[in-house]
């Protein structure tokens, strides 16, 4: 394990917390969708269209903050990032009905998306090689612990307080950040690239694009992506509407997830080396497809019990890992000059995916655990037929 000074552990820190504030976002308010909906008079369709719009505005911005850091400097582009997420928290705060929530969450995700680019973007101005590896690696296991530990935070504040408490947890968490990134957090851009980057930018924009390889396993992690993301969306309303669990029983069912997640992670470091990147992704799409299958038969069978539903979503998101570990790998390691702008291409594409879904999903009014696991099949499904075309 590399040794880092003070300073730079200090500097990793705020790396963490500029990735962290999306996962945050996302995640907190998730248990208190249910009461969300109740409270504000809507939909269940409404409430998990908050999410769709935030998906869309955190993927979108992700293509303009990279080229604006480049030319305006890495300090202002994420204080202005942070001050739009703030904003977008404190209106979704003060919010009456589902519209302005809805505006709300989308200026949010606009403002989180400074976050992971500029985080990915610090690290390669300041790290290389293995140190680089290193803090990837950190901000990686923060933003998986995070994933878990947010909506247990959220689950909390809502019964201590009310589900606005989120949202002002996250406008404190936000001024916190901004505090702290504008009187501590160094510039790392050399502005070496100010003259050229709109021009490169868009260029290898497009020259990915036309891609097939970095399309179709882009498409690969982005499927994989979107059923994660209707899991969050669907599971609320699922597990509190349907079976009736309280919002603290809710949250703590992510404690399940995180464990998949990580056991996933350890499974890919130790098959990494052995099999092929297709054969992992063959062997994530199975997981994803068992998974669809599961929910579908059990539904069929009118026996889809809460076990069952947890069970499938923990093998759901076990296969996810695999799908993303070698997906990942595949877009990014043919295009090391430009590592930066496949890592933000990717990064929108998987987010647009999943806002397009979360989309669809919340325009069906069928039952939610049944289209939990034909979102599921589809995915797997899909996936599996990208990865054959994929393969010469």
């Amino acid at each position: 394990m590399i040794q880092f000074s003070l300073r730079e552990n200090f500097f990793i820190a705020q790396l963490c917390l500029m990735v962290v504030l999306g996962r945050l976002a996302f995640d907190l308010y998730l248990p208190a969708l249910p009461l969300i909906q109740q409270q504000l008079q809507g939909s269940g369709n409404g409430a998990q269209f908050t999410i769709s719009l935030f998906t869309l505005g955190f993927g979108i911005s992700q293509l303009f903050y990279g080229p604006l850091s480049d030319f305006f400097g890495r300090r202002l582009v994420l204080l202005t990032g942070i001050l739009i997420f703030i904003i977008g928290s404190m209106a979704s705060f003060l919010v009456t009905n589902f519209f302005q929530l809805i505006i709300a969450r989308f200026v949010m995700g606009v403002g989180a998306g400074s976050g992971i680019v500029i985080s990915r973007a610090m690290s390669r101005d300041l790290f290389v090689c293995e140190q680089l590896a290193e803090v990837s690696a950190i901000q990686s296991l923060v933003l998986a612990m995070s994933l878990f530990i947010a909506p247990v935070v959220g689950g909390y504040l809502m019964q201590w307080f009310s589900w606005r408490s989120d949202f002002l947890f996250l406008v404190l968490v936000g001024s916190f950040a901004f505090v702290v990134f504008y009187y501590f957090l160094p510039e790392t851009s050399t502005g070496k690239a100010r003259s050229t980057s709109w021009f490169c930018s868009a260029k290898y924009y497009l020259r990915l694009i036309r891609t097939p390889d970095f399309i179709c396993n882009a498409l690969l992690v982005s499927l994989a992506s979107a059923g994660f993301v209707t899991y969050f969306q669907l599971s609320p309303f699922i597990f509190q509407v349907q079976f009736h669990l309280t919002a603290i029983s809710y949250s703590h069912l992510f404690f399940l997830i995180g464990f998949v997640f990580f056991a996933g992670s350890w499974a890919v470091k130790r098959m990494v080396k052995r099999y092929s990147a297709e054969r992992m992704i063959r062997k994530g799409c199975l997981f994803l497809i068992i998974s669809g299958a599961l929910i579908a038969v059990a539904y069929g069978f009118h026996c889809a019990s809460i076990y069952l539903v947890v069970i499938a979503s923990m093998l759901y998101v076990y296969g996810v890992r695999f799908i993303m570990a070698a997906g990942v790998s595949a877009c990014l390691s043919p295009f090391g000059e430009i590592a930066g702008v496949s890592a933000a291409l990717l990064g929108a594409l998987v987010m647009l995916l999943s806002s397009v879904v979360s989309y669809l999903v919340s325009l069906f009014s069928f039952d939610n655990i049944l289209l939990l696991g034909i979102v599921y099949l589809a995915c797997g499904l899909l996936s599996l037929a990208l990865q054959h075309l994929s393969v010469p």
